[in-house]
């Protein structure tokens, strides 16, 4: 694949946040909130050295580390992508940071949109999305809607917040928002209790009976066959994945200067390492490599091949976020 091929690129412009999030990969590896890697405008201008690889193509902002608003540049490199002819740039945020002024001057940005991850109301909100500040991330929101800024807010539905549901999507239609309901496997395969570095007493998290999660049985089903080492079933599950690289196609940028297929296996590389023996462990480091000898590279062209539940170095994360047609992926219904 070249670079020209790929029509959406997720950045992780930045792995500081200010909040943490019980479920979040940063939360569990105990990283700090600040301090940690941001990608600078100097670094998209040295990795997307020409238009092409810009003009027409979609960025989401985004992340498994960070929030891309804690990125001191972001403004800019909003504004860099829309000047290049991006035509779409997806921040999500949990809108908790910034002043009015700044996110006035993000929506003025041509072909900018936000997510708005909020999930809850004003007693609520703050019980996943721990250290974001109500009052706060409620003057953002009507400073950039009353910018005319485009937005959605995305709630991901749980036990406490059910009640809440009916309140936020009144709110986000007088905000001028699109309403996104947002299920995943995220809330309900998890330990129902966890505990940040912070945090005086463990959150209870438990999924919401009102609004479910579609097909979670089957996402079960793969998990207990990975676990049983069930090769024959993960074979027929490696046909049915429906991959966010081969099929978009997207590529990922995380903030620590890595191309990877996706946010999921940049996501489990920090847990376990994805990059077999015998690959160069740099290989996807894009201060020593272009984008396009990266695509070229061992690791891309045999990641198919590494679906299958026999192969030695098998990738459970493809057929775990992506497989049976990607149904653990998370949901997105907009409600009216």
């Amino acid at each position: 694949m070249n670079p020209i091929d790929i029509d959406n690129y997720e950045l992780e412009i930045s792995s500081d946040c200010n909040a943490e999030c019980p479920l979040c990969q940063r939360t569990h590896m105990g990283m700090p909130l600040r301090g940690n890697n941001n990608i600078s405008l100097d670094d998209l201008k040295s990795i997307f050295y020409k238009d092409e690889y810009i003009n027409g193509k979609e960025f989401k902002l985004c992340g498994v580390l960070g929030d891309p608003i804690l990125n001191p540049e972001c403004i800019d490199i909003c504004d860099f992508l829309s000047s290049k002819g991006a035509r779409k740039i997806a921040l999500s945020t949990n809108g908790g940071m910034n002043t009015p002024e700044w996110w006035i001057k993000l929506a003025k940005i041509p072909n900018v949109q936000v997510d708005f991850c909020v999930d809850g109301f004003k007693d609520t909100n703050h019980i996943y999305r721990v250290n974001v500040k109500w009052p706060i991330l409620l003057r953002n929101m009507e400073a950039y809607s009353e910018a005319k800024g485009k937005a959605t807010w995305v709630y991901i539905p749980f036990s406490h917040n059910e009640d809440d549901f009916e309140k936020a999507k009144k709110l986000s239609n007088e905000l001028g928002f699109r309403f996104i309901k947002r299920t995943s496997g995220r809330n309900v395969l998890s330990n129902k209790t966890h505990k940040s570095r912070k945090m005086v007493k463990a959150v209870s998290l438990t999924d919401s009976k009102k609004i479910p999660h579609d097909n979670l049985d089957l996402v079960k089903k793969t998990i207990q066959a990975y676990g049983n080492n069930d090769k024959e079933y993960l074979d027929k599950v490696s046909t049915t994945v429906k991959c966010k690289h081969l099929n978009s196609p997207e590529a990922y940028i995380g903030a620590d200067l890595t191309l990877w297929p996706c946010c999921f296996l940049y996501d489990q590389n920090t847990k376990s390492k994805v990059i077999p023996d015998g690959i160069d462990q740099d290989f996807n480091d894009l201060r020593k490599h272009t984008i396009d000898d990266i695509l070229s590279t061992e690791f891309y062209s045999t990641l198919t091949e590494r679906w299958k539940g026999s192969h030695p170095d098998h990738l459970f994360r493809c057929l775990k976020s992506c497989g049976n047609n990607a149904i653990y992926l998370n949901k997105k219904t907009e409600v009216k």
